[in-house]
């Protein structure tokens, strides 16, 4: 009987935990939408009070774009301004295009969406899935904007590196449609992100796991700087 009881209650207890880690995705990617949406409204009016130029680049995506603090310095000498939103999935951006990015009438809009969409939780995307809404929301901003992309490879993590097959096939898929398109530019970060073994590099990550640190930062500066300064610095000229 004492075997029979604790066998329910591990059964009990593993519903409840996968309903709560469950509930905790789902907040965070549909009913936690307002919260995304108000950072969002302060992101945008934070930058409008700011003496903007058009013609210049924006950063766009999730917690990775927003918690690039050195961005702006990172890319010197290129004028960027930074509208990353922490948590946002593809949808919230082919929602804001109008009102976010296309306003600014940008020359180039370098985009890093997807790893919120893979996330390895309950409602997570298989990587196919992801990367026709990221072509898609590439196309709308090419036609809202006639601006130069840029998109950046997702990230992996420690934690999801669970979902990083689906992550790297979403990476390939993306990778694939930006070469056929003139105006699309791919940037994979992944190889310097991994040790030699192709492991994931150690004590690039926070305490959660998942953001990037400086260290962290400094290789994405290394590889993305290069790219954005050798295109784009050149057509200001």
């Amino acid at each position: 009987m004492k075997n029979k009881k604790k066998k329910v209650f591990l059964i009990v207890a593993s519903v409840v935990l996968l309903l709560a880690v469950g509930g905790a995705a789902l907040f965070s990617f549909t009913i936690g939408y307002p919260a995304r949406l108000i950072n969002a409204e302060k992101k945008l009016n934070a930058l409008k009070q700011t003496e903007w130029k058009e013609d210049e680049i924006l950063l766009c995506g999730s917690s990775f774009i927003e918690y690039w603090e050195s961005s702006g310095s990172d890319l010197a000498p290129l004028t960027t301004y930074n509208l990353g939103v922490a948590s946002t999935v593809i949808s919230d951006w082919d929602k804001w295009v109008d009102k976010m990015i296309a306003p600014f009438k940008p020359r180039a809009v370098v985009l890093y969406v997807g790893s919120n969409d893979i996330h390895g939780s309950i409602g997570s995307k298989d990587g196919s899935v992801a990367a026709e809404e990221i072509k898609a929301l590439l196309e709308k901003i090419r036609e809202k904007t006639g601006a130069k992309l840029y998109y950046i490879s997702i990230a992996p993590t420690v934690l999801r590196e669970n979902v990083w097959d689906e992550a790297k096939e979403c990476n390939e898929a993306v990778e694939k449609y930006c070469a056929e398109k003139e105006y699309l530019n791919f940037i994979d970060c992944t190889p310097a992100l991994l040790d030699a073994d192709g492991g994931l590099r150690q004590g690039i990550y926070r305490a959660d796991k998942l953001h990037f640190n400086e260290k962290g930062y400094e290789i994405w500066k290394n590889v993305i700087a290069p790219v954005l300064i050798g295109d784009l610095y050149a057509d200001a000229d």
